[in-house]
């Protein structure tokens, strides 16, 4: 079901997506459901170039061509240079340098853009800024500044306590904290910071979507060939995301630990990156199998399809996300929750006691995640919570905005 839009009033949604795909993909299929749902709206999306990952600006370009019809439009902004390396000491510094010194290029982009429809349309054009983030991550951003003001040494404390976050229900261990946020002297923690207090006020939602885009068909036809010669769920997917690498010695235990758990496995494998920034390179397997097996990490698929998930974090806040989906929610097996450190490694034991137990059939994760794959479905149909979410959110942009 539409809503009846008063068509005499347009309102242009301005997404500035974070230049990584795991950003990228739901901000962008969040706009379609947007643009779907009412008429009204177009967006506006300024693509910050991302360096050494090519798979961000290919999926871009490909929506670009795509979504034309459902009223978004991207905007490519120049490649300009990286921060100097003595302005930042943390990926997540870097990272925030990088997205600032956009802003000048991102400001002209809009504007550029709606003088364009001023020429072409008198109807009056207002601007909204979306966030999207993951509920539990979301709840911790939005509490962070509380946390800091009651904090005064320059560390959060004694790692055996734990903290109360009103957007989970159990104590969160502060082992599975982002490693910047526990040295509150060092420059990530800074912006952090800086992030959690500029999202006071702001209306967020955690959207996910997938969509065949991958230009290079010979290895996935490869891929869905041997998927469909394997019987229903007797596939474990072992992927680390975009900027997921494990060591040598590492990458050994997890191949010893999925041999004597005795399952069939698909495995996209990527280098450890020689040093602060990004990795291109993969390991053994071929660059298109992996492009296309990465798009699928992080996009709630696993929800959706009732496929449990075996949890291994290794940076950004991914501990924390593995605490909600194993101790929150209970959708998924913990391997190390607690993991962040390359020196640390997880052995094979215990990536065959995790692996066996995620392919049980019985076991109440596996069932668990069955109920949330029904659940997932009516949320986004007509009187949904989804659905009703995002009504909501129209609503409140075009009578707040």
């Amino acid at each position: 079901m539409e809503l009846e839009p008063n068509t005499k009033e347009r309102v242009m949604v301005v997404i500035i997506p974070s230049p990584g795909i795991g950003h990228l993909v739901p901000m962008i299929e969040f706009t379609r459901q947007i643009t779907n749902r009412d008429n009204r709206f177009s967006v506006l999306i300024p693509i910050i170039p991302a360096p050494n990952m090519l798979m961000v600006n290919q999926y871009a370009k490909s929506r670009a061509e795509a979504y034309a019809a459902n009223n978004i439009q991207f905007i490519d902004l120049p490649l300009i240079d990286l921060p100097p390396k003595d302005h930042f000491r943390s990926m997540e510094a870097l990272t925030s340098l990088h997205v600032e010194s956009y802003k000048p290029h991102v400001k002209q982009a809009i504007t550029d853009t709606l003088q364009a429809e001023s020429d072409s349309d008198s109807v009056r054009v207002r601007l909204a800024a979306l966030v999207v983030r993951g509920p539990g991550f979301l709840g911790f951003m939005l509490h962070l500044p509380t946390l800091d003001k009651e904090t005064t040494t320059t560390e959060f404390g004694d790692f055996s306590s734990e903290l109360v976050i009103p957007s989970f229900v159990n104590p969160v261990p502060k082992q599975v904290l982002p490693l910047v946020v526990l040295k509150r002297k060092g420059d990530g923690y800074f912006w952090f910071l800086h992030h959690a207090n500029s999202l006071s006020g702001r209306t967020n939602r955690d959207v996910t979507g997938l969509d065949d885009w991958y230009s290079e068909k010979v290895g996935h036809d490869t891929i869905i060939k041997w998927l469909d010669d394997q019987p229903s769920s007797s596939v474990v997917f072992v992927c680390f995301g975009s900027m997921g690498s494990l060591t040598g010695p590492q990458v050994r235990e997890l191949a010893i630990g999925l041999e004597r758990a005795k399952v069939r496995f698909l495995w996209s494998l990527r280098e450890p990156p020689k040093a602060l920034g990004l990795s291109s390179k993969y390991m053994d397997l071929e660059k298109e199998v992996d492009d296309l097996l990465e798009r699928s990490v992080g996009m709630g698929l696993s929800v959706w399809y009732g496929v449990p998930i075996a949890t291994w974090p290794i940076y950004a806040e991914q501990q924390m996300n593995a605490f909600e989906m194993v101790k929150e929610l209970e959708l998924a097996v913990g391997i190390k929750i607690e993991h962040r450190d390359y020196d640390d490694l997880v052995t094979a034991e215990e990536v065959e006691r995790a692996v066996t137990r995620l392919m049980d059939r019985d076991d109440p994760v596996k069932r668990k995640t069955k109920e949330m794959k029904e659940k997932s479905r009516k949320a986004v149909m007509e009187n949904g919570s989804s659905f009703t979410s995002l009504a909501r959110l129209i609503d409140d942009i075009m009578t707040n905005f």
